[in-house]
């Protein structure tokens, strides 16, 4: 026992040494990550005895555990004895557990950090519950080192190596959790960006849906920057997903129909001498290659656009469409075959088969009529895009012999599209006095719409909205009739199969009347493109095969009937 209190003295010595050396290297400012750390300290007691460290204890404990081999840990490790392993008690969170070598099995409770003090200010002492209510019992005696090792960054490096080796059979790496003190941070991995086609071979690998082939033309190509090889650039309509890249500093020339030629120098402030609008039905000659552009029944001022090639190849570009009989029956279709289709495949997808518009259109009138006549305090909402959606709100204005609200940012951007139809049913300054209002359709939920009604509450006692968007198109509606509402409280919510995109049927029915050589999808990643365009040509196998040929030719005669 006499010689267990002269190693416990003589530890305390050390650690005062250590405790001394600390507090220079702070007061100096020279210290490093390795004099941050605690030295190692070991307690010798009595294995026959239970002892119990409590609160009072104030210094670090050091457990010793034997790896398994013990000629490896006296040759890694010659001053430190073999010992068998330790239980040891639940770790405080401000502690961690760290094996400095890889064969011997020391593993130290390291303090955290300490922050940064004054100078000529001694560091103050923190009270150590590490241990508390806490028993650790030590099966051997085993004998202080000679020199007591100070744990550095390369020893830590050393012990996360440890932790990573799979056959690892050390029983507290699983303890490893937390960073230590003087750990190398992981290296972050820098994540690849898409790069901008540099080259006009580069760019036309990754704009295939973009680049009209043996051409310098790109449609709605703007979110890729300035390519090279490309001299005109054309706009379908006026849809932040079509336009996006596009802003004041863009200075290439742009193609596209008047009223979106108006909104992007409005809304973008793109200069007006690089923006070039063509009028619809009519042939320009654009670098070369012949250039029509036709109502694409979207929105207002969105195109389909046709070009004929120098070589005779014919190519339409769809942009975003909704089937209308004038489409499959023009004379350029009709007489002239297409080559190659880049195609809206927005709802590619037999689950949305939604309604023709003339349809829903009448629905929701018929919807607003009935609601009027028994409560005539509704306020009806219908939602809208930025541009889009125009004929639902005119054709309840029309209905009910009123006009519609809207915001003043709206109202500025519908006098773009210089429709006076669409002009005659809209005001912007008495929201009282108009029955119907529009509201952006990423409000159209119960709470927006609870919120507006608290508004307008000495006018109107509630609210009849709309949603249209062909989304809300499900198989398990398969006429209007089976639409029900929203009701919740004071308001009433229908979501009604209203597109500007066309409907699954459709895109078979266009596909299938002007059978081109090769579709191209525009929308959606590579994966999503190849499966519209895999569909695509078994509508067209099945228009150039016997009995479901005729079929075809069936529903295409039904379709422009209707």
């Amino acid at each position: 026992m006499a010689s267990q209190s002269e190693a416990m003295g003589e530890t305390k010595k050390r650690l005062s040494l250590s405790r001394k050396r600390k507090r220079s290297l702070n007061e100096s400012g020279n210290e490093d990550k390795s004099s941050r750390l605690c030295s190692v300290v070991y307690e010798v007691c009595d294995s026959s005895k239970s002892y119990d460290l409590g609160s009072n204890s104030s210094n670090p404990v050091i457990i010793l555990s034997d790896s398994g081999d013990e000629e490896r840990d006296q040759k890694s490790n010659s001053s430190l004895p073999s010992l068998r392993p330790l239980a040891v008690s639940p770790i405080v969170s401000n502690y961690s557990l760290v094996s400095p070598s890889s064969h011997s099995t020391v593993l130290s409770l390291l303090r955290s950090p300490a922050k940064s003090t004054p100078k000529n200010q001694p560091l103050r002492k923190k009270k150590d519950t590490l241990l508390d209510h806490t028993q650790m019992k030590l099966d051997t005696f085993f004998q202080i080192p000679k020199r007591l090792k100070t744990l550095n960054a390369e020893t830590i490096n050393r012990s996360k190596q440890i932790k990573n080796e799979r056959n690892s059979t050390s029983k507290f790496t699983p303890l490893l959790t937390r960073p230590t003190i003087g750990s190398v941070p992981k290296r972050r991995v820098k994540r690849e960006h898409f790069v901008k086609p540099s080259t006009t071979e580069h760019a036309g690998k990754h704009l295939e849906h973009k680049w009209i082939p043996d051409t310098s033309i790109t449609v709605d190509a703007f979110s890729y920057g300035s390519i090279n090889g490309c001299t005109s650039y054309f706009l379908t309509h006026f849809h932040s997903d079509h336009y996006a890249g596009l802003n004041s500093r863009f200075a290439h020339d742009i193609y596209c129909s008047k009223v979106t030629g108006n909104l992007i120098i409005q809304e973008l402030k793109v200069k007006s001498d690089i923006v070039h609008p063509l009028p619809l039905k009519e042939e320009k000659l654009i670098n070369g290659v012949q250039v029509t552009l036709l109502d694409a029944n979207h929105c207002p001022g969105s195109v389909l656009l046709l070009f004929k090639l120098p070589s005779g190849k014919v190519i339409l570009h769809t942009g975003d469409f909704r089937l209308s009989h004038s489409m499959i029956d023009h004379n350029f279709f009709l007489t002239t075959p297409i080559d190659t289709l880049f195609l809206d495949t927005t709802y590619c997808s037999a689950r949305y088969d939604f309604p023709p518009q003339d349809d829903v259109i009448s629905f929701v009138v018929n919807i607003v009529l009935e609601r009027m006549v028994k409560d005539p305090d509704t306020l009806i909402v219908c939602g809208a895009y930025t541009i889009g959606k125009e004929k639902i709100f005119t054709a309840i204005a029309n209905s009910l012999g009123c006009q519609c609200y809207v915001s003043k940012e709206r109202y500025k951007i519908l006098q773009c599209l210089e429709s006076k139809e669409i002009m005659s049913v809209v005001n912007c300054h008495s929201p009282l006095a108009s029955p119907i209002h529009v509201m952006s359709l990423n409000k159209m939920n119960v709470e927006e719409l609870t919120l507006y009604l608290r508004h307008y509450s000495t006018h109107y006692t509630s609210i009849l909205a709309f949603k249209p968007t062909g989304w809300t198109a499900t198989t398990k509606h398969n006429s209007l009739q089976d639409i029900r509402p929203v009701v919740r409280g004071v308001v009433t919510m229908y979501g009604v199969p209203y597109s500007e995109h066309s409907s699954f049927s459709e895109l078979r029915t266009f596909v299938q009347s002007l059978s081109p050589q090769r579709v191209i999808s525009t929308v959606g990643g590579a994966t999503a493109r190849r499966t519209a365009e895999s569909q695509c040509a078994k509508w067209i196998q099945e228009r150039c095969h016997g009995n479901k040929g005729v079929k075809v030719q069936a529903t295409l005669d039904k379709f422009r009937k209707n």
